[in-house]
């Protein structure tokens, strides 16, 4: 009987060792996943600015009248992405600082409802601008391109 009672006190400790690990795992994956992402948006939002640049001056000779705002917009929307994620990855490295100073402090009730502090939010809040930014500024760019398949090759107008 000692021993299922020594068995039954070792497994929630083996649980928790394996859950804590689990979750070592999960976080690290969490910090990666977060750079790729920041990586992914940066190259995606630059490239199809430099795409869209190449495209207007060797394809698009003289855009219809009237396209050139869609361009303009899909242009901000795509600095904007670019901005948010730069801006981002400042912020990020903030609430890391934080939340190692609230760890540091024994800040225990602020770590569980605030990790990071208001940098955190503002991190999220950054990413989700800057994917927004970038599918808008995609979509804006496919808009102006459809208006100006009939535009394509065209001498200038006087």
């Amino acid at each position: 009987m000692g021993e299922s009672s020594s068995a039954g006190s070792r497994h929630p400790d083996d649980t928790s060792s394996r859950l804590r690990t689990y979750r070592d795992r999960l976080e690290q994956a969490y910090l990666d996943q977060a750079k790729a992402y920041d990586k992914a948006v940066m190259t995606l939002s630059a490239g199809t600015l430099a795409i869209s640049l190449t495209f207007v001056k060797d394809v698009i000779n003289t855009p219809r009248p009237g396209t050139l705002t869609l361009l303009a917009l899909a242009w901000t929307a795509l600095a904007v992405s670019i901005v948010a994620i730069l801006i981002s990855m400042l912020t990020s490295q903030w609430a890391l600082r934080k939340t190692i100073e609230q760890v540091d402090r024994g800040q225990e009730r602020q770590l569980r409802a605030e990790p990071g502090g208001w940098r955190s939010w503002l991190t999220a809040a950054l990413n989700v601008t800057a994917a927004v930014g970038f599918v808008l500024g995609v979509a804006l760019l496919a808009w102006f391109a459809i208006a100006n398949i009939g535009a394509v090759g065209t001498a200038p107008h006087p």
